[in-house]
C-alpha cells in the first residue's frame, strides 16, 4: 500500500505525525494546518462537505488492516511464524486423534515478567476473551484491532493474528486455537488474553496444514499456484502494518526477500508439534483415510470430517465459555444475529448445564462486522444497539420456547435481557461498518469502543471473581484447564465441577480455626465417598468429631503453664473459632441437601448461583456426570438447604472441653480413643497436626495402616526420655493410637535449639556434579573417624545435578562412593540422544524452550531406577528416619519464583515468599525420583515435568537459583526460629575455567549465537542450557551476592569451594568427559601445591582442613542445667553433648579417644579483656555427654574445641566470636 506524503494544498512533504486525510476528498494527505486552508474540498461518493480529518497513522492503519494488498507468498511466511502462537489445537494428521496443549500461555507470561523494571515477581490474574465466529467473518481482524489499540498505551509490539485474504476467505486463517496477549495489560496484575477459535464453518485447516498439503493458493485467481511453489519471506509481523506497507518517498524501493521451500515449512511445523506440553486422546474421536496421502507424508489417517466439526463446535466453544472472562462472537450478518444469538444460547447451555459449582459466567459482546456502511447511524450506539436486538429477541419464536424450558425450572423470565442473564454475565452488541473512504475513522472509533467495553466487561468480573473466590492466578488458571482438557478429551460430555478444582487448589492453613477446617473437609470427604447422597451420615460425622476437637484443645490449654483466667480467656477464643470453621464448613464444604427423586444436589453454597443440579456421583467425586433417570430435570431454581445443628455442635464442644480440663491425667490415651471414634486415623494431612490443630506436620511417622504427621512441639510431649540430649525424640506409638509397621518404637533427630544449623548448598552443572562428589569425599576423608556425611549437616538443598546427589546422599542415605557410581551410572543411561539441536536456526522463543536434545524416558527410567518410588516427603516400608532435612530447587515452567521440595515440612510465612510445595492430598506429593527429575529438567536438554496430580509443569531449578544458598538460607529461618548463631555454610560448585589470575570467559559462543533472538530477561535461561562458562560465572556471582549481605561475624563462617579447571568447563551432558573431570578434580584437591581460585587458602586442600575442623567442632554444644540458670552466679554447670546419632557409638567412640577433644572456655572479661580457661570433660558413651562447670564473669563467651593434631582451636556449636 502506497500513500504520499505530500501535502495537497502546499505541494510539500510533511512528516506522518504532522499528516491528516481528508476522506471527503478521496483520501488525499494535509498537513493538519493546511486542511483548514484548502478553500477547494472536492467532496465526493456521497459527502455534501468534508467532515473532519483522520489521522495519517490511523487511516494507514484502518486501511492496511481491513484492505491490504499482502501478497500470498508473504501472508505465507507469516502463517509460519503464527504456529508459534497456538495455544491448544487437534492437529489434521493424526493416527489418533489427540488434543496437542502448548506452553504458549506461560511463554507469553514469562516474557512479559522477564521485561519487568523491577524484576520482581507479580502475581498475575489471566483474563480471558475468547472469539467465535464463522470463517472469514473477521475475528483475526479484529483482535489485530484491539491489540493495535492497545499499543497506543504500551511501547511494547506484540504478534498478532493472520488475517485472510480475498482468495481464501472461505477456508480458516488460524486453525485450532490461538492466544495471543494485550500489549497494554500484559505486564498487569490483570493480564489480558486473546482467544482465537477456529472458524465454525470452512475447511478445518489451518493455512500452515494447508501450505504443507499443496492447498494454499499463491498467486491471484486468474493465475493460482499451489504450495510446492518457493515463496519470498519478507513481511514481518509487528503488531502494526507489516514491512511492505510503506509511505511513498520519492523512487519506490525494490523489496529484499530471501527464499525456503516447502520442505523447510513441514520441518517447522512438525517442530512445532514437538513442542506440545502434553498430547492428550481423545476417546471419543475417530480417523479415517487420507485419499490425498502420498510418500512424503508420515501419516495415512486423518482427522474425520465429522470429529472436526464436533472439536470446532463443541469442544473449543465448551472449554472457552467455562475459562473465559468475555465471550465475542463476530457475525457478517446482521439480519442473522437474532439467529446466532440463539446458537450461543446452545453452546453456553452446554457449558453452564455441564459445569457444577460454576460461581461465575462470562460476559457476551456480539460484533456485527462489516455492517452495511448506510444503516442507521443509530446502529454505532452500543446502548442503541443492544437494546434493539434485545426487543426483536422476545418477539422470537425461540425465545418463547426458552421461557417455558427455564418454567420448568422453576424460573420466570420476563424480558430477553433475563434470559441472557441466565447464561452470560452481561450482553452489549457493537456493529463495525464496512470499509470504504467514509468509514475509515468510524471503523477506528467502533474499534476503541470495543477495546473499552472489552475493558469495563473484565473489571467486572474482577471485582466478581474477587468476591467468590475464583480469582485466579497464573498456576491455578493453568491448574484448571488441564483438568478441563483432561476431562474432556476423556468425554466430551464430561462434567466440570469447580468445587473440586477450588479444593485441590485450597490455600495453606495458618491458624487454629482453618487447621479445623480443614479437618473437618477431610472427614466429609472421606464420608462421602462411601455415601454421596447420605446427609444423615455426614451430620453423624460432625457429631462424632466434637469430642475429639474438644480433647485437641483441652490437650492445648493443658500443655501451657498458665493462670485459670488465661486457660478460660484460651478456651474462649478456641470456642470462637470453632463458631467460624463451622460456618466456613457450611459455605464451602456441605452441599445442598436438596434431593431430586434419589439424587442430592451437587452444588455448595458458594457455587449455589443458578440452583440445584443433580447428578450420578461415582467412585470419584471428580468424575460425576448427569443424571440420566427418565423424568428427573438436571437443574432447578431453588435456595441453598442446610440443616445440621452448628449451636448444637459449639455446646457439646464447649462442656466436653471444661469437662477434659478437670481431669488430673489420662489426656493422651483419651486423644488416642476420640481420634479411633471419629475416624480421623482414617485420614491424613501433610499441612494441619492432628494434636494441636494450630502448625503444620513437619514429622511424619510410620503408622502401620496410614502414615500421620505431626508437630515438633506435639510430638515432644509424647518423647519418653532415654538420658540423650534434645537432639533426638524417641516414640513408642503414634499420637492417635496407631501401632507403628514393625512394632518397634521410632526415634527423630531433631537439632536442639541450642545448637547452630549445618548448611550444605550444592551447585547445578550436569555432568559436571561429579566435582561435587569429590569435594564432599575429600571433605568426609578429612573429617575422618568413619562419621559418615550425614551426620554432618542439618539441612542441605541442591539445584539440578546437585538436587540428584543431595536426594541421593541424604534422603537415600547413599555413601559417598555409591552416590558416585550411581551418578556415573545415571549420566551415561539419560542423556540418549534424541535430537542435536542448532542453535542458529531458532525462530520463535517458544522453539527455543520447548525443543529438546533427549527425551525423557531415559533419564526417568534411571531416576526410578536409583530412587524407587517412595515419597520425598514420607516412608516406605523399610526405610528408617530422615536425619538430614534435604531440598531440591525447581521452577514451574513460565514463573520466575524458585520452588522446592523438601523431606519435611513447617509452617507457611505470614509474610514473604514462600517456596516450598507442599500438598493438602498426601496422595498427591511429589516422589523423591520426580523431584530429581523436576530439579533437573534443564531447557534444550530434557523436556519440562509434568506433574499429573497437581497439573504443574516444572523445570530446572538453575532457571532460578543454579546456586540455591540464598534459598537455602532463607529455609533455614523459616525452619528453626531460634536465635542460635550458623556454624558453617558450605557452598560447592561444579568448576570453573581458572588460571594462575582466576576466572577467564565471559559466554560462550553458543550462548552468543542465540541471544540476540531472545527477549531480555530470559537470557540468563538461556544460559542455563547452552553455556557452561556463563552457568558457573552466575554461580559464582549468586556466592558472592549471598556473603556480602551476611554480617561480619557470619561471613567467617561461609565457605566455598570449586575446582578450577585448565579448559572451559564441558557441556552438562558431555558424558564421554566425566572420567577426566573426575580425575582432574581429584588432582586438583589433594595436591597442596595448587593455585587455588579463592584468595583467603592457599589451596584447595588446605581450604578443605579448614572446613573438616569447623564440621568437627560443630558436632558439640553446650547446655546450661536448669538450677544453674536460675541461681544467675559466675558458676556455671551443664552438659556438652556430641549430637552425633544414637547409632554413631562406634564413631563417637573413636572422636573421644583417638581425637582426644581438649575444651576450654574464651570469655570477654568486665574490664573487656580476653580470658581462656581449660574445661574438663568425662564423655559418657552411653549418652554421648560430659557432665562440665566453669565461671564466666558475663555471658559474653564461648566454649572451643581443638583435637589432637589441630593448628588451633575452633568454637562449638552455638557459639559466637567474640
Amino acid at each position: 500500500m502506497k500513500i504520499s506524503r505530500g501535502c495537497s494544498y502546499c505541494w510539500k512533504e510533511g512528516k506522518i505525525v504532522d499528516l491528516c486525510i481528508c476522506a471527503g476528498c478521496g483520501g488525499k494527505p494535509y498537513h493538519k494546518t493546511c486542511w483548514r486552508k484548502a478553500a477547494l474540498h472536492k467532496p465526493h461518493d456521497g459527502f455534501k462537505t468534508c467532515k473532519s480529518p483522520t489521522e495519517f497513522t490511523e487511516y494507514i492503519w484502518i486501511q492496511h488492516l481491513l484492505d491490504s494488498n499482502i501478497s500470498p507468498e508473504e501472508q505465507a511466511t507469516l502463517h509460519r511464524k503464527d504456529i508459534w502462537s497456538t495455544w491448544f489445537g487437534v492437529p489434521h494428521r493424526q493416527e489418533t486423534p489427540r488434543l496437542y496443549i502448548y506452553r504458549r500461555l506461560q511463554l507469553l507470561i514469562s516474557e512479559a515478567q522477564a521485561l519487568r523494571d523491577d524484576g520482581k515477581e507479580l502475581e498475575q490474574f489471566p483474563s480471558l476473551v475468547s472469539f467465535f465466529g464463522d470463517t472469514g467473518g473477521g475475528k483475526s481482524t479484529i483482535i489485530r484491532a484491539l491489540i493495535r489499540n492497545a499499543c497506543l498505551e504500551s511501547s511494547r509490539l506484540e504478534s498478532a493474528p493472520v488475517p485472510g485474504n480475498t482468495i481464501d476467505r472461505h477456508k480458516s486463517t488460524s486453525g485450532d486455537v490461538h492466544l495471543y496477549s494485550d500489549p497494554a495489560t500484559i505486564d498487569s496484575e490483570v493480564p489480558m488474553f486473546y482467544a482465537d477459535c477456529e472458524g465454525l464453518r470452512g475447511s478445518g485447516l489451518s493455512a500452515a496444514a494447508r501450505i504443507t498439503e499443496g492447498d494454499f493458493i499463491f498467486e491471484s485467481s486468474s493465475n493460482k499456484q499451489r504450495a510446492r511453489s518457493p515463496y519470498k519471506n519478507k513481511a514481518a509481523d509487528t503488531g502494526g502494518y507489516p514491512r511492505g506497507t510503506s509511505v511513498r518517498q520519492g523512487r519506490r524501493g525494490k523489496r529484499p526477500s530471501s527464499r525456503f521451500n516447502l520442505e523447510t515449512l513441514e520441518r517447522e511445523v512438525a517442530a512445532h508439534k514437538d513442542t506440545a506440553s502434553r498430547g492428550l486422546e481423545l476417546q471419543w474421536a475417530a480417523t479415517t483415510s487420507d485419499p490425498s496421502s502420498s510418500g512424503r507424508v508420515e501419516h495415512k489417517t486423518v482427522v474425520a470430517p465429522n470429529t472436526r466439526q464436533i472439536i470446532v463446535k463443541d469442544l473449543y466453544p465448551r472449554l472457552l465459555y467455562t475459562f473465559s472472562d468475555v465471550v465475542c462472537y463476530v457475525t457478517n450478518n446482521p439480519r442473522a444475529t437474532e439467529a446466532e444469538l440463539l446458537h450461543l444460547f446452545e453452546w453456553a447451555s452446554s457449558g453452564h448445564e455441564r459445569t457444577l459449582n460454576q460461581r461465575v459466567r462470562p460476559g457476551l459482546l456480539i460484533v456485527v462486522n462489516k455492517d452495511v456502511p448506510s444503516a442507521s447511524e443509530d446502529w454505532l450506539d452500543v446502548d442503541y444497539a443492544t437494546e434493539t436486538l434485545l426487543s426483536h429477541l422476545e418477539l422470537s419464536s425461540a425465545f418463547a420456547d426458552l421461557r417455558r424450558t427455564w418454567r420448568k425450572r422453576g424460573k420466570s423470565l420476563k424480558t430477553a435481557e433475563d434470559l441472557i442473564l441466565c447464561y452470560y454475565d452481561s450482553f452489549r452488541i457493537i456493529c463495525i461498518p464496512n470499509l470504504d473512504q467514509m468509514t475509515t475513522h468510524t471503523i477506528a472509533i467502533q474499534y476503541d469502543k470495543l477495546y473499552k467495553e472489552v475493558r469495563q466487561a473484565i473489571e467486572k468480573m474482577r471485582v466478581k471473581k474477587k468476591s467468590v473466590g475464583m480469582n485466579l492466578n497464573v498456576q491455578s488458571f493453568n491448574k484448571y484447564m488441564e483438568y478441563a482438557f483432561e476431562r474432556l478429551a476423556r468425554d466430551r460430555t464430561s462434567l466440570i465441577d469447580f468445587h473440586y478444582l477450588g479444593s485441590e487448589d485450597a490455600s495453606r492453613p495458618q491458624r487454629f480455626h482453618e487447621h479445623m477446617l480443614a479437618l473437618m473437609i477431610s472427614l466429609k470427604e472421606e464420608e462421602e465417598r462411601h455415601s454421596p447422597y447420605s446427609v444423615a451420615d455426614q451430620q453423624a460425622l460432625l457429631k462424632n468429631l466434637g469430642p475429639f476437637l474438644a480433647t485437641c484443645v483441652a490437650f492445648r490449654v493443658r500443655g501451657e503453664n498458665m493462670s485459670s483466667e488465661a486457660q478460660t480467656s484460651l478456651v474462649d477464643r478456641r470456642l470462637r473459632d470453632t463458631r467460624n470453621a463451622l460456618e466456613r464448613f457450611r459455605e464451602k464444604a456441605w452441599r445442598c441437601e436438596a434431593m431430586n427423586g434419589r439424587h442430592r444436589c451437587v452444588n455448595y453454597w458458594q457455587g449455589h448461583e443458578k440452583g440445584h443440579q443433580f447428578c450420578l456421583m461415582r467412585k470419584h467425586r471428580q468424575s460425576p456426570r448427569l443424571s440420566d433417570s427418565s423424568g428427573e430435570e438436571s437443574l432447578l431454581v431453588g435456595d441453598f438447604q442446610c440443616t445440621f445443628d452448628q449451636e448444637a455442635i459449639e455446646i457439646a464442644m464447649d462442656q466436653g472441653i471444661r469437662r477434659l480440663l478437670r481431669k488430673k491425667n489420662g489426656l493422651e490415651a483419651h486423644l488416642a480413643k476420640c481420634a479411633q471414634d471419629s475416624g480421623v486415623t482414617e485420614i491424613s494431612s501433610y499441612i494441619t497436626c492432628y494434636v494441636c490443630l494450630k502448625r503444620s506436620p513437619i514429622f511424619i511417622l510410620p503408622c502401620q495402616d496410614i502414615q500421620h504427621a505431626f508437630c515438633q512441639i506435639c510430638l515432644k510431649r509424647f518423647h519418653y526420655e532415654t538420658g540423650r540430649s534434645e537432639s533426638t525424640l524417641f516414640l513408642r506409638a503414634c499420637p492417635l493410637g496407631c501401632r507403628f509397621k514393625d512394632g518397634t518404637p521410632w526415634h527423630i533427630r531433631v537439632k536442639s535449639p541450642l545448637a547452630g544449623a549445618r548448611l550444605l548448598s550444592l551447585d547445578g552443572g550436569g555432568i559436571r556434579g561429579i566435582i561435587e562428589l569429590c569435594i564432599l569425599k575429600q571433605v568426609v576423608a578429612e573429617v575422618g573417624f568413619d562419621i559418615p556425611i550425614q551426620e554432618l549437616f542439618d539441612i542441605a538443598f541442591g539445584t539440578s545435578t546437585g538436587g540428584i546427589i543431595a536426594l541421593g546422599l541424604f534422603k537415600e542415605n547413599w555413601s559417598i562412593d555409591k552416590a558416585i557410581k550411581e551418578f556415573e551410572r545415571l549420566s551415561k543411561v539419560a542423556f540418549l540422544k534424541r535430537i542435536w539441536l542448532k542453535v542458529p536456526v531458532f525462530c520463535h522463543t517458544a522453539q527455543l524452550f520447548c525443543s529438546y536434545r533427549y527425551k525423557s524416558d531415559g533419564i526417568e527410567s534411571a531416576l526410578q531406577k536409583a530412587f524407587g518410588q517412595g515419597p520425598l516427603f514420607g516412608h516406605n516400608k523399610s526405610s528408617s528416619p530422615d536425619t538430614v532435612k534435604v531440598g531440591v530447587v525447581s521452577g514451574v515452567f513460565g514463573e520466575r519464583q524458585p520452588y522446592i521440595f523438601t523431606n519435611y515440612s513447617r509452617d507457611m510465612a505470614a509474610s514473604g515468599t514462600n517456596y516450598l510445595v507442599r500438598e493438602g492430598n498426601p496422595a498427591h506429593e511429589i516422589k523423591t525420583w520426580e523431584a530429581a527429575r523436576c530439579t533437573s529438567a534443564a531447557p534444550t536438554y530434557f523436556e519440562p515435568y509434568f506433574h499429573h496430580q497437581t497439573k504443574r509443569e516444572y523445570v530446572d531449578g538453575a532457571l532460578m537459583r543454579n546456586n540455591p544458598v540464598q534459598v537455602l538460607e532463607e529455609e533455614r529461618r523459616k525452619v528453626w526460629t531460634d536465635d542460635s548463631p550458623l556454624d558453617i555454610v558450605l557452598s560447592i560448585g561444579t568448576g570453573i575455567q581458572a588460571n594462575a589470575e582466576g576466572a577467564t570467559k565471559v559466554g560462550g559462543r553458543a550462548f552468543n549465537l542465540v541471544k540476540n533472538i531472545v527477549p531480555k530477561g530470559l537470557k540468563g535461561k538461556v544460559a542455563v542450557g547452552l553455556d557452561m562458562i556463563q552457568s558457573t560465572l552466575d554461580c559464582e556471582k549468586q556466592w558472592k551476592e549471598f556473603v556480602s549481605a551476611r554480617d561480619v561475624k557470619t561471613r567467617v563462617s561461609c565457605h566455598r569451594i570449586n575446582v578450577g579447571l585448565d579448559e572451559r568447563p564441558p557441556n552438562l551432558d558431555d558424558f564421554s568427559k566425566l572420567r577426566l573431570l573426575k580425575q582432574e578434580a581429584e588432582e586438583y584437591l589433594q595436591a597442596p601445591g595448587n593455585t587455588y581460585i579463592y584468595d583467603q587458602y592457599s589451596s584447595a586442600h588446605r581450604h578443605i582442613g579448614v572446613v573438616a575442623r569447623r564440621l568437627l567442632a560443630a558436632l558439640f554444644y553446650f547446655e546450661e542445667d536448669e538450677e544453674s540458670a536460675e541461681k544467675g552466679s559466675i558458676s556455671w554447670t551443664g552438659r556438652i553433648h556430641c549430637r552425633l546419632s544414637s547409632s554413631m557409638t562406634e564413631q563417637f567412640g573413636r572422636v573421644s579417644r583417638s581425637g582426644r577433644p581438649d575444651f576450654r572456655l574464651r570469655q570477654r572479661g568486665k574490664t573487656r579483656e580476653i580470658i581462656v580457661s581449660s574445661i574438663t570433660t568425662n564423655f559418657d558413651l552411653r549418652t554421648f555427654s560430659s557432665p562440665v562447670k566453669f565461671e564466666a564473669e558475663t555471658e559474653e563467651f564461648v566454649i572451643e574445641v581443638k583435637m589432637y593434631g589441630w593448628p588451633g582451636w575452633e568454637r562449638i556449636s552455638g557459639g559466637e566470636l567474640l
